[in-house]
């Protein structure tokens, strides 16, 4: 395996996402349910059924109890993963406060204390 690039520790988790392939001007290309891989505050590595290119964007949303938070970001990697899934790599783009404290919580939960800001 590569450098790591990463500027955030990441967490793995096996949650149930859903995802939205967006095309440049807003429209739905395709859409799926994956699996978080590992997450932090700066993205996240999801197992999809599918390859998804370098350089889409995604809204991905992702629950924490009953709090649902959809983020935005943009593939940097896919490659086959385990079985007929692929390894989607994600780095999310920036988001506002309830946004960012809902992800806040979701990491805290995997965690068991709140991730540094």
């Amino acid at each position: 395996m590569g450098m790591e690039k990463r500027d955030t520790d990441r967490l793995n988790t096996k949650n149930l996402l859903d995802y939205v392939v967006v095309s440049a001007g807003g429209q739905t290309l395709d859409h799926g349910l994956g699996r978080t891989l590992d997450v932090s505050e700066g993205g996240l590595l999801m197992e999809t059924p599918v390859a998804i290119a370098a350089g889409q964007t995604l809204l991905v949303t992702l629950g924490l109890g009953n709090d649902m938070v959809e983020v935005s970001g943009r593939v940097v990697r896919s490659a086959p993963s385990t079985g007929d899934f692929f390894a989607t790599g994600v780095e999310f783009a920036a988001m506002d406060g309830r946004r960012r404290d809902v992800l806040l919580r979701y990491l805290a939960a995997f965690n068991g204390a709140i991730p540094k800001s």
